[in-house]
């Protein structure tokens, strides 16, 4: 009897495993009350209920909140957890998931520099546990200044907004292409924040100043605080 239970245990056991659920980890940098990144999500879980992988699948999904030491805490709870794979979004995301599994498949989106940043070898052969996909380069950060200047051809100087902690390559990615802002005759102020507060402030200081403008480059703290940056600013009192 007990060699018949010894050699039924394991077929049981694997049974038992075959159909416990497996897991995909969602790291968001946003507050779970961003209605666009839930939206997202949302539509992330309802592709994988159309195609067919949503049965015997759970969805472990951690929100950040713009908090950078929450960021960090989430990817090592996360990657704890060992699911078949995590999807992240941001630069600073990918980075602290990287850190944690070497091992377990890491899909970003939106990241700006991925080679740059350490996450993958190439983008034609990623390597490692990193792969994924970006819609951002940083020749963007000189199509916006011509677009400053299509908007408003007396502008002269350009606060660069961007958080140097969760900004690609520090804030460098796009100030490289930003710096040559000299051709449209441009004055490029780089202009770091790290909160709302300090958004606002950046905002109105730059609308003290006559002729000037802002551009706010896409990272986790200004995205988070993205209604600030939308703020109406007063306008100089002169042009």
């Amino acid at each position: 009897m007990l060699a018949g239970g010894a050699v039924a245990w394991p077929f049981s056991a694997r049974a038992q495993q075959a159909q416990q659920p497996r897991q995909i980890g969602i790291l968001v940098p946003f507050a779970e009350d961003d209605p666009d990144a839930r939206e997202q999500v949302a539509v992330f879980r309802a592709e994988l209920q159309r195609l067919g992988w949503a049965d015997n699948l759970r969805v472990e999904a951690r929100w950040a909140g713009g908090d950078r030491d929450r960021i960090r805490m989430l990817a090592k709870e996360l990657a704890a957890l060992r699911p078949e794979a995590i999807l992240c979004r941001a630069t600073p995301v990918a980075k602290a998931l990287f850190q944690e599994t070497s091992e377990i498949p890491i899909v970003f989106v939106n990241v700006s520099d991925p080679v740059g940043d350490g996450l993958v070898a190439s983008l034609a052969r990623p390597g490692g546990n990193v792969t994924g996909f970006t819609t951002v380069e940083d020749s963007l950060g000189g199509k916006w200044l011509e677009l400053l200047k299509e908007i408003d051809p007396a502008v002269e100087r350009v606060a660069v907004i961007f958080d140097p902690k969760t900004s690609p390559g520090g804030g460098t990615y796009y100030v490289r292409q930003i710096n040559q802002a000299a051709a449209l005759h441009l004055t490029a102020i780089p202009t770091m924040v790290t909160n709302a507060v300090e958004i606002e402030q950046a905002a109105d200081a730059a609308a003290r100043e006559p002729n000037s403008s802002l551009l706010v480059l896409p990272d986790v703290t200004t995205t988070s605080h993205r209604d600030p940056c939308l703020r109406p600013c007063s306008p100089a009192p002169t042009r």
